[in-house]
């Protein structure tokens, strides 16, 4: 029963089936994680999506930590690196200057909150700053 298995145990299926190349096992893991990504951090997400070539992961992860009010700390730049953490805080730079600008032409001052970011900006500065190709919520 997929719903009994707990994430931890779905991340140590997918290493395993990953692993030991078995390929019908890993999918099921892919889906199953998928199916319950929202109960992974982004950073976690990200790790994941690397270690085991899950690049549909990615885009909304990374449009997860661009999108959020706290920028990253410090064990979550350290899993991610520098070069990622970087992209992640000039896509971050970008967005809000963008909404920002958007919000002073309509009301003439800047006070924008990441609820009000709109997902075609979040898209296109995650796709800019990490150039994904394909759909950012596939």
């Amino acid at each position: 029963d997929p719903t009994s298995v707990s994430i931890p145990e779905w991340v140590a299926l997918l290493r395993i089936a990953t692993r030991l190349q078995f390929p019908r096992v890993r999918q099921f893991a892919v889906r199953e994680l998928t199916a319950r990504r929202s109960a992974l951090s982004a950073v976690d997400a990200i790790a994941l999506a690397r270690e085991h070539d899950v690049p549909a992961w990615l885009a909304p992860a990374y449009a997860e930590l661009v999108r959020r009010a706290m920028p990253l700390d410090d064990d979550e730049a350290e899993r991610l690196g520098a070069r990622t953490a970087g992209r992640v805080a000039r896509a971050r730079e970008a967005l809000r200057a963008e909404a920002c600008a958007q919000h002073r032409h309509q009301h003439r001052e800047c006070g924008v909150s990441p609820e009000l970011f709109d997902e075609g900006c979040v898209a296109r500065v995650v796709d800019e700053a990490f150039q994904l190709a394909g759909p950012m919520y596939p």
